[in-house]
């Protein structure tokens, strides 16, 4: 724990020294005494703090404590406070040596008459930590879900572009479901082609009982996977497979291939000009560099970020416009380093306007360095209940008030009840409502998470 060797002389001039410090540690993570000047004067931490205080904070500008692109923020949340006496919580990100953030919400508040400001700061590295989690989570479905539409992609190029006629039927109609470009050729009846139509038809329609009986007797085990059959022009041979297409079972019917009959191939190259095209989209797209500086972005994220120019970001960190624990810059582009890419990541985009858009970004790796991220604009899809409107350190606030009414046990108590309810209400904020995802981030049993979730009059929206 770091405390200042003799009590801040903003402190003797409030009641209760030793009480208000307990109170003090017990609600708050870390709290920051600043001189008019918005230098440090004192720093506080709880016993479980996880990071050192660096010596050098003490008489340094509390800016230095703090990433480049949360300066901003804690400027209108000095100015807010000694225009107002006190000031909501902002998302801030505390820098420590060795390149390690903290993200904490703070909230501020003018000492008396003076223009020194306590400010008082809870960690959010828990709600980043189930953020990444859950980021890791999502990914991991994506990921298996691209691998098995790559599979099928693969699966219909070879379909397409082999040259020996193949038919995909569906096991139960021996209706035709798919029909490739050489099959068509040949067994295609004009214009209505091979789709929809029964198998034997399309294969024997002199002799379709008898293809049909083949077929049947396939289904059924009794006969092997190659049939022998009759067409049109004579004795014809097919091998029969069964296969399960999205989670449908089918035949697929590979047939003799008829001379002179391919399929055809095409391979021009268009010569787009990418960059124009990139330009065009309704999307935003933002390609950076291998230091996650901006390289170039388009119109459409230019809008979102609320530029005059594209130019004028050149340079700029992308941590300048994404906010939120958990959901910044730093996380987005680790997780891209560490999986490849990133496909839905959710966050909120901050123009230089004010302007919050939530946005989900998708991002890859480029071949000589750096990230390109797709940028698009998405409506709230997640409503927080609206007793947590106000955020966590305002209401540990206003227990200042209960001094002197209540016993100190009491009100940390208190403290403890409305961190357990933020916290809840964060996880289920994360998962969409989902109880059973949220009983994995707390890493609790569903039963005491529901439980608890009735004590605090909170309701997930579904449990699976």
């Amino acid at each position: 724990m770091s405390h200042p060797s003799q009590p801040d002389p903003v402190f003797r001039t409030l009641p209760e020294e030793p009480t208000l410090r307990r109170i003090v540690s017990a609600a708050f993570d870390i709290s920051v005494t600043l001189d008019p000047g918005d230098e440090v004067v004192a720093v506080d931490t709880a016993a479980d703090f996880p990071h050192e205080i660096p010596g050098h904070w003490t008489r340094a500008s509390v800016f230095e404590t703090l990433t480049d692109e949360t300066r901003r923020k804690a400027s209108e949340l000095l100015e807010e406070a000694r225009r107002e006496g006190a000031a909501g919580a902002r998302h801030l990100n505390l820098s420590f040596p060795g390149k390690v953030e903290l993200p904490i919400e703070v909230s501020a508040v003018r000492i008396g008459s003076s223009e020194r400001l306590l400010l008082l700061g809870t960690s959010l590295q828990h709600i980043a930590e189930m953020q990444q989690r859950l980021v890791q989570a999502q990914q991991d479905m994506e990921q298996e879900y691209w691998q098995y539409r790559n599979a099928e992609t693969r699966y219909q190029a070879l379909f397409s572009l082999t040259q020996d006629p193949f038919l995909l039927v569906d096991w139960e109609s021996l209706e035709v479901l798919q029909a490739n470009e050489s099959a068509e050729a040949i067994y295609g009846s004009g214009e209505a082609g091979t789709r929809g139509r029964p198998v034997d038809e399309v294969l024997a329609p002199g002799g379709a009982a008898a293809v049909r009986s083949l077929f049947d007797a396939y289904r059924s085990g009794e006969s092997g996977a190659t049939i022998h059959f009759t067409g049109s022009d004579g004795a014809r041979e097919a091998v029969l497979r069964r296969v399960e297409i999205a989670g449908r079972h089918a035949i697929l019917v590979r047939l003799p291939r008829e001379g002179g009959s391919s399929a055809r191939s095409s391979a021009t190259r268009t010569g787009v000009d990418v960059e124009v095209v990139l330009a065009s989209l309704p999307d935003g797209v933002v390609v950076l560099d291998e230091g996650g500086r901006v390289r170039w972005v388009n119109p459409a994220f230019r809008d979102l970020a609320q530029l005059e120019r594209s130019t004028d970001v050149v340079g700029a960190a992308l941590g300048r416009w994404l906010q939120g624990p958990g959901s910044g810059a730093t996380i987005l582009l680790s997780t891209i380093t560490d999986r490849g890419r990133v496909r839905l990541f959710r966050s909120k985009l901050r123009g230089d306007l004010g302007l919050e858009t939530d946005v989900e970004i998708s991002g890859a790796p480029l071949p000589d360095g750096g990230w390109i991220l797709g940028v698009r604009a998405v409506g709230s899809r997640i409503e927080g209940p609206a007793a947590d409107s106000a955020s966590l350190a305002t209401r540990v606030s206003e227990l200042s008030g209960l001094l002197g009414t209540v016993g100190l046990k009491e009100l940390v108590g208190s403290v403890g009840n409305l961190v357990e309810r933020h916290l809840l209400t964060a996880a289920l904020d994360a998962t969409g409502g989902n109880r059973t995802a949220a009983a994995e981030l707390l890493m609790l049993s569903r039963q005491t998470l529901y439980t608890k979730l009735r004590e605090h009059g909170l309701n997930g929206d579904s449990e699976d």
